[in-house]
């Protein structure tokens, strides 16, 4: 298949006319956009036009996010921003819309493509050296990447088994095995070299080739246009070919340089992309690719043909779309739907190195699984390894399941080649067993490896989408039963799955092996020191989930005192997701903060910012404010600020619940607003406007109030993120009567407020079952006041029903060895959020009952310092155990379930991280036959010998006398209701 892939159109009519036309003559298959279709150029809404005519595969670039709404303009250098701004005003609602959906990355199974950068695609970082290209060859997992975004066409390569980077020129190469390669295609529409043609790529996988295009486009025209539009900016290339100084390759030495000074350089994650957003096949059509499995491409044969009509349908689009923007504003928009969708898909791996038929299996965890056999005695994995290399040819497997059906009783060896299906992005654990010898490959990359019978387990971070996957295998002479199990658990799985098909041997399978369709499986974790699989096998789950249950604390507010979120109204029902009261973050700036960006969810609060409640400002003399305001700033009568920085964070569960956002806001008597970043609107903003700037007029208190609704659109609702949001909001006083000066003391208005409610429209019409306010169960403890020590408060959106917020602070419950281990088994449960941007190179107690040191007695669990990780620890006042799982990251904001388990019987202690098993450890020394005490009594927030206090939210938590069983736990993640809820339900399913 050969790909024409290309990036930063940038709206340039002429570059894009002439880019297609070439393509029309390579004979390619498919089109891949890398975004940065808009931006710059004059011609915004016809290009994108014209390229949604040809191609439905997009990743979104930077400018692209600006235009629509998902990052901040006012990141961009001068040139970018006020083209945004004005791009903005040119695209209609479905291009708005279009832009909107389209997602950060895609990739095939061995290709992948992203505007800017592998390591963080939202943070649209430059790849602008050997350097910072080492890092996104080590973090991708295809052997072939391409981006844009620096406009400068080459390309670089790493042997995929690490060490130096090269970088090669922009000519054109073939890829050589064992190496990776991320490509940079160029610009076609802001070349920033010397060489001012446009740069595009083809790639023929077929012959593993990459080929670097320049074509020569229209400068003059593309002046004309700019000129027309009233752009009063000069490109880079046109200042080259004004000057004489064009040339037909560029300067090696001199043009990166030149270039990348001309670049903006943007720090933002786009709003509402959280990592990956979308790991599926790109396809043609005017929709941008979604999903595994998008629609495909037109044949070989056909496409140049079709590409020469759609270069004529794109120069048709552009001309009536001009014709009708002139004469019919905001009907200027075209549906893209020009190409029709084929239901093939379009990324495959043929290359032809690999002869091997492969088979698209309608069930089964494992894609175009292959097997190839290899009839020797092996005595080792590295001799299958050295035996077997990649494989050229193999048998499909269409049931997607290893088979051990091709080995029979013989010696031998089997590999298996395919791509595992990955319903989401995170942590799974694989559990191998093999009665010889076998290894697991996941992304190239060895993961585990079982020999002689031992059990072996790992947990490994896969891309949701189609995981490169390799299995090694092999059966000495001699074996009665001969066996493989193979299992995995994590995200969307439902439980732990078998990847070998039940009785796929001569033999049977190893005992205790998992089938696919018995998903409560147990799985296969390696045995104890001191104790027998039977042993651990024999534990059920009781009765009730409550058996054993010494405290429950909910963290719920008194009844009395709670206020529903939920109304129900003629359009719906609507949720307050931001309330009068609701806790905030708020500075009085005194000096100009600089490219701090404090807007953004990610931004450290934690120095000079101060806590208040939502309705904040001021009064020289108590008025009509006196009922909306909750904080009252200080401030001096007649040296009042212009400017006050608010930041709301308010906790969305399911963003895709909503169809609609609306913005109530008091205000006197001016603002800014932002949701996660990205601007949502403003009243009485200067221009321009500046850190300390003032409203451009006064507002009568009357009107002040009074809420002013503000609709936003439909697509506003793709920027809420699952977990933490911030509404972040730049308030404004009176810069009528006095003017801002440099310590923003200058205003000499007797008043100021802001008080913002943010409600969302839901989809569904009834009330969601939260909404309703559960009685009290015989389980639940209370808060009482007196145990609230520090800063400590209640906010409205825990994970179920309210929670405390940590600051500080925490509750101190209880006595010394209340709640000890003493010598029973025991169980901690809670759930957790921990502030963006609040590691501070401390670890952070999230509970605890003494054990501050090996050498008090009791129990403790806290954050490692740099937010990767958990650690629990046991002491019996002479000696501790210490056991640490680690986790990609929980500093993020997002609600994470601990549970951590202490089984006497057994001495085994366990972590497990959002309902899976993240480490265990047996401490036999330790727990065999001792009681272990607690120096002190339970402190929830912080630990009990020091202030090492958490900073984050709090819910949920629930202490056994009993080791809880690893279904019992995946049960309270899974459940999606408090541990309360499940504690008056009907004995375990």
């Amino acid at each position: 298949m050969r790909y024409a892939i290309f990036s930063d159109v940038h709206a340039n009519w002429q570059a894009w006319e002439a880019v297609l036309a070439d393509i029309a003559q390579q004979g390619v298959d498919t089109l891949v956009c890398l975004g940065d279709v808009v931006g710059y150029g004059p011609k915004p809404l016809e290009v994108l036009a014209g390229v949604r005519a040809v191609t439905a595969n997009f990743v979104l670039g930077n400018h692209d996010a600006a235009a629509c709404g998902r990052l901040d303009p006012s990141i961009f250098n001068d040139r970018a921003r006020v083209v945004i701004e004005w791009t903005r005003e040119q695209l209609d609602d479905d291009a708005l819309q279009f832009l909107g959906q389209v997602p950060l990355q895609m990739n095939g199974p061995d290709v992948y493509f992203v505007h800017a950068e592998v390591v963080q695609p939202g943070e649209f970082g430059y790849v602008e050296g050997v350097s910072s290209a080492k890092s996104n060859l080590e973090a991708m997992v295809e052997s072939l990447g391409f981006i844009g975004h620096t406009h400068l066409p080459l390309a670089y390569s790493m042997s995929k088994r690490g060490g130096a980077v090269t970088q090669l020129p922009p000519k054109d190469f073939q890829l050589e095995r064992g190496q990776r390669y991320l490509v940079n295609v160029g610009s076609v529409g802001e070349p920033r070299t010397t060489d001012v043609r446009a740069s595009y790529v083809i790639y023929d996988d077929a012959t593993q080739t990459v080929f670097f295009r320049r074509v020569a486009f229209d400068v003059e025209a593309y002046k004309r246009d700019l000129q027309q539009a009233g752009l009063e900016i000069l490109p880079y290339f046109v200042q080259v070919v004004d000057a004489g100084k064009a040339a037909d390759a560029p300067r090696p030495a001199a043009a990166p340089q030149l270039a990348l000074a001309h670049l903006p350089k943007v720090g933002e994650v786009v709003a509402g992309g959280q990592g990956h957003l979308v790991m599926g096949m790109p396809g043609t059509g005017g929709r941008p690719a979604t999903g595994i499995g998008s629609s495909v491409s037109q044949p070989k044969s056909s496409l140049p043909w079709v590409l020469s009509i759609a270069a004529l349908v794109t120069i048709l689009i552009g001309i009536i779309a001009i014709g009708m923007m002139q004469g019919q504003e905001g009907d200027a928009g075209v549906d893209g739907e020009t190409v029709a969708q084929s239901p093939e898909r379009v990324l495959t791996n043929t290359a032809p190195t690999k002869e091997v038929e492969r088979v698209d299996p309608v069930q089964g965890p494992i894609r175009d699984l292959i097997v190839q056999p290899f009839g020797k005695n092996f005595r080792s994995l590295a001799e299958l390894r050295a035996e077997a290399g990649e494989l050229n040819s193999g048998k499909p497997i269409p049931e997607g399941m290893l088979d051990l059906g091709a080995a029979g009783n013989e010696p031998s060896g089997l590999v298996w080649e395919g791509y595992l299906r990955v319903p989401e992005r995170g942590f799974y654990k694989f559990s191998l067993e093999a009665s010889s010898g076998a290894a697991l490959l996941i992304y190239g990359e060895e993961q585990v490896s079982s020999i002689s019978g031992s059990q072996e387990s790992a947990r490994v971070l896969c891309r949701k989408g189609h995981a490169p996957f390799r299995v090694e295998y092999f059966q000495q002479g001699g074996e009665q039963s001969p066996g493989l199990s193979l299992t995995w658990s994590g995200p969307g799985l439902g439980g732990t799955l078998s990847l070998v098909r039940e009785a796929g041997s001569s033999g049977a399978a190893i005992a205790g092996s998992p089938s696919l369709g018995d998903s409560e499986s147990t799985p296969t974790d390696p045995t104890a020191p001191g104790s027998t699989t039977e042993d651990q096998l024999d534990r059920t789950a009781p009765e009730s989930m409550s058996e054993g249950l010494t405290a429950y604390w909910p963290l719920d507010r008194r009844a009395s005192t709670a206020v529903s979120r939920f109304t129900v109204t003629e359009r719906g029902v609507e949720e307050k997701l931001i309330m009068k009261g609701q806790p905030l973050r708020y500075l009085r700036p005194a000096a100009d903060p600089g490219a701090l960006k404090w807007e953004r969810p990610g931004f450290d609060d934690s120095n000079g910012w101060l806590d208040g409640s939502n309705g904040i400002g001021y009064e020289d003399v108590p008025g009509v404010f006196k009922e909306l305001l909750e904080t009252r700033i200080e401030t001096g009568k007649g040296k009042h600020p212009h400017s006050l920085y608010l930041r709301i964070p308010f906790e969305v569960k399911d963003p895709k619940v909503y169809e609609q956002l609306a913005l109530y806001i008091y205000y006197d008597d001016g603002f800014k607003a932002y949701l996660n970043g990205s601007e949502l609107g403003s009243r009485n903003a200067p221009f321009p406007f500046l850190w300390n700037s003032g409203s451009a007029k006064k507002r009568d208190d009357s009107d002040a109030v009074k809420a002013e609704a503000i609709r936003l659109s439909a697509r506003r609702v793709s920027q809420l993120v699952k977990g933490t949001n911030v509404l972040a909001i730049h308030a404004l006083n009176d810069g009528e009567k006095s003017k801002p000066n440099a310590t923003n003391t200058g205003c000499a208005s007797t008043d100021m407020l802001i008080l913002a409610q943010l409600v969302g429209l839901r989809k569904d019409d009834e009330l969601p079952e939260e909404s309703v306010r559960r009685e009290p169960s015989k389980h639940e403890l209370p808060i009482e006041d007196a145990m609230i020590k520090g800063e400590v408060k209640e906010v409205d959106v825990g994970r179920f029903g309210e929670a405390y917020d940590f600051g500080g602070g925490s509750l101190d419950i209880g006595s010394k060895n209340e709640f000890a281990i003493a010598d029973q088994s025991f169980t901690a449960s809670l759930w957790f959020t921990r502030n963006p941007g609040s590691t501070d190179g401390h670890a952070r107690r999230l509970i605890s009952a003494g054990a501050g040191s090996d050498q008090k007695a009791g129990w403790a669990l806290w954050l490692q310092k740099d937010g990767t990780g958990l650690t629990f620890r046991v002491s019996d006042g002479d000696s501790g155990s210490d056991i640490t799982a680690k986790y990609e990251s929980l500093v993020n904001g997002e609600w994470h379930h601990v549970a951590v388990v202490v089984e006497r019987d057994s001495s085994r202690i366990q972590v497990f991280i959002d309902g899976a098993l993240a480490a265990e450890k047996v401490a036999a020394a330790l727990l065999d036959g001792k009681t272990i005490g607690a120096s002190s009594g339970l402190c929830i927030g912080r630990n009990s010998d020091d202030q090492q206090h958490h900073s984050g939210k709090i819910d949920d938590v629930a202490l056994w006398r009993r080791a809880l069983l690893p279904e019992e736990i995946e049960r309270i993640f899974q459940s999606e209701q408090s541990a309360g809820g499940l504690f008056e339900l009907d004995p375990l399913d």
